[in-house]
Parts: C-alpha cells; structure tokens; sequence
C-alpha cells in the first residue's frame, strides 16, 4: 500500500466518523428539544410590571374607589370598585366596575408599568352613559394610562385616554386609592 492511499484511507475514515458525529449530535439536539420546549412553552408567561417607583406601587395594590364622570357632571350616585392584585405569576391585575342608573365602566387588564406619577394597563375599557351614543356599549382595547391628579397627594388617579369611541363625549374614569 502506498502513503498516498493509506493518507487517502485516513482522511475518508475521518471524515466518516466526523460525519456520523455530526449526525449523533443533531439527533441529540434534536431530542432535547422535543423534551425542553414543551415544558417551557407549558410554564405561565411572567408578566410584572416595570415598577420605577415602589412606594407607588405598593399604594397600587388593593381595593379602590372608582367613579365615571361625564364632562365634570358625576353620572351616578354609585361608587364603583377597582381592585388590583398580584397573581400567582407575577401579573399584577386590575379589575374595575361601576354600575348604576343608566351608568356602566369596566376596567379589565395587566398593570404592565407603575412610576411616581402614572401607571400603564393593557387591556380593555367598557363604558355605557344613559343615551349617549343612543346607550351603545363602547369598548376600546389597548395600553392605557391613569395620571395622578397633583392635587389629590397621590390618592386620585385619572385615566388619560378620556375620548368615548361611540362619540364625541369625553368620559372621565377616575380611580381613588383607599
């Protein structure tokens, strides 16, 4: 046998072992990933809010007033409740409903950001006036933003996004911290 062939002999022996690693390799890779994604795809999504401000964010958490007004004029004697709790996942989740004579809000999300003067939700508002836009329930999906009203010392909380999607009216949702 001559150097060359056995040189030749060699480097297609290495070249077959090289092969067949590559392919145990992948086949490996291809197990873990048949047994790790499920589990991880599986686990709740963790969704905690940004929090810039913790002492905000712990006057955030619990049960709350809250009140629809309609252009200044308070539209029912009924206070509703708001309330916001940590979940077992780490969402921190806001629930709100006022009804009353002819009244209707609904406040349902994630708080997905808490800072000293505001806070972000993303999630739905229902609102309902009387004969305003001829009584439709008006739902608006999306982030959102309560501002603190300067001179309530942090205790009132008004919801920016203040425009009625069924009309013209501009719809006041305020939240009062207990």
């Amino acid at each position: 046998m001559r150097k060359d062939d056995v040189r030749d002999d060699q480097t297609l022996h290495v070249a077959r072992r090289s092969r067949f690693s590559s392919v145990k390799r992948m086949a490996i890779l291809c197990i873990l990933v048949i047994q790790v994604v499920p589990a991880v795809a599986s686990r709740p999504a963790r969704s905690e809010p940004i929090i810039f401000d913790q002492t905000t964010a712990q006057e955030l958490l619990g049960q709350h007033n809250l009140m629809l007004q309609w252009q200044g004029v308070r539209t029912s004697k009924a206070v509703g409740k708001a309330k916001i709790t940590r979940t077992d996942n780490g969402d921190w989740r806001l629930t709100a409903r006022q009804t009353g004579e002819n009244v209707r809000v609904e406040l349902d999300g994630l708080v997905i950001e808490i800072d000293t003067i505001s806070f972000k939700f993303s999630g739905k508002v229902v609102i309902r006036i009387g004969d305003l836009a001829d009584g439709k329930v008006c739902h608006r999906n999306g982030p959102f933003t309560f501002l603190e009203d300067a001179e309530s010392a942090g205790r009132t909380w008004r919801l920016l996004q203040a425009g009625n999607p069924c009309g013209t009216a501009i719809d006041s949702v305020d939240l009062y911290l207990q």
